[in-house]
């Protein structure tokens, strides 16, 4: 990747377009082609407060695009590349394991999981988001730093649709983290968003609390479409800055229904976290209908739901489009009744190539869940 220029750069995005059916429209990045989302390297856990510099050399070797920051003292970060439609916002925050503190960012994983469709958005993608990447940051004396950065941990763009972002221990104290909060969101509470639009620079309003599923929470959508995107990946935060949510998408409804945002909880963060230091030993229950079902790894989605009675035979069928519905499930677990669900799960991987790209469904595998008994069963549906 050729070296980008310094360019003045304030209140510039990661941006999401819209798309969807009807008068329904749901947030989505801009980039055409692929942006390398890979997992972050094994690491032992006593250095679990650095990343190896010989994986920063290594990303060098392919290219790393230099991003340039604004406003990280106030904990939220707009980073953009001068050529290529590679812009991104996100957000740092602080955890405490074992009696010491961390210091991570995070961003919206769909920005990272875009397919290329050709030859020739390939060839563009040098100038998209690499695993490793480079952020110019002026502090806030004026003094300009080159932070390295890597993506270290990662979930599925259809379920929980956050990464996780590392950076050189000694880069961190330039940042100001949020803390994450630990109590339950009450009905209706005001929260702020802090984050960045393409239209118009830094962004900062109120957002009320509507409601809420096992994943994320929707609020009241106050901008009109245009004006909000690049919003993914910003911070949704409560009174006393503390951090419940990360924006990752919105509805515009009809003239007769509101507007939503969506943003996933914060705390899933923390399984995120978890990931980085145990790879490939966490996951995170599917609750549906009030009830916990069968677990997912974080960068699991859900494909299929087949729904059967109790003498085995099929009676519904779900198929997740851009996100998982928890409503439209558990609508149909109301309706239909079902005694057993038999889940098809993908698994987000990389390919061969190189530089690697997403591929939402490497491999899969069934589970089949009876409802009646709150358990994973192993033999036959219907038997």
């Amino acid at each position: 990747m050729k070296q980008l220029h310094l360019v003045a750069i304030m209140g510039l995005i990661l941006v999401c377009l819209t798309a969807g059916a009807g008068t329904l429209w749901a947030q989505r990045s801009v980039s055409h082609g692929a942006r390398a989302m890979l997992r972050g390297p094994a690491l032992a856990t006593r250095l679990h407060r650095q990343i190896a510099q010989r994986a920063f050399q290594s990303g060098a070797q392919t290219g790393k695009g230099i991003y340039h920051v604004s406003q990280i003292n106030q904990g939220v970060f707009c980073a953009h590349a001068q050529k290529g439609n590679d812009a991104f916002s996100g957000g740092v925050f602080q955890v405490t394991r074992d009696g010491e503190k961390e210091v991570f960012g995070f961003i919206a994983a769909h920005s990272l999981a875009d397919v290329p469709s050709g030859t020739v958005e390939r060839r563009e993608n040098q100038y998209y988001l690499n695993r490793f990447f480079e952020m110019k940051v002026e502090d806030q004396w004026g003094n300009q730093h080159l932070v390295e950065a890597e993506v270290v941990a990662l979930s599925s763009p259809k379920m929980l649709d956050i990464a996780l972002v590392k950076f050189r221990p000694g880069d961190e104290k330039l940042f100001n983290p949020f803390p994450l909060r630990q109590t339950p969101l009450k009905e209706g509470e005001e929260l702020v968003y802090e984050g960045f639009s393409e239209r118009i620079g830094q962004v900062s309003f109120s957002r009320k609390l509507l409601e809420q599923s096992p994943i994320s929470l929707r609020t009241d959508m106050m901008w009109p479409r245009l004006k909000r995107v690049g919003f993914c990946g910003g911070a949704l935060l409560d009174h006393q800055r503390q951090l419940v949510g990360i924006h990752t998408g919105s509805h515009c409804g009809s003239s007769l229904a509101a507007d939503i945002g969506f943003a996933t909880y914060a705390h899933f963060l923390n399984l995120l976290v978890d990931e980085f230091h145990h790879k490939g030993n966490v996951t995170f229950p599917l609750e549906l209908g009030g009830k916990k079902t069968i677990d997912l790894a974080p960068d699991e989605h859900i494909i299929t739901i087949d729904f059967f009675d109790k003498h085995g035979e099929k009676i519904g069928l779900y198929i997740t489009g851009f996100k998982f519905s928890y409503s439209t499930v558990n609508d149909i677990i109301q309706e239909k009744t079902p005694r057993y669900l038999r889940f098809l799960i993908g698994k987000t991987g990389w390919s061969d190539q190189d530089p690697a790209y997403v591929e939402e469904s490497v491999s899969r595998r069934e589970v089949t869940y009876d409802l009646k008994r709150g358990r994973v069963v192993s033999k036959e549906v219907g038997r």
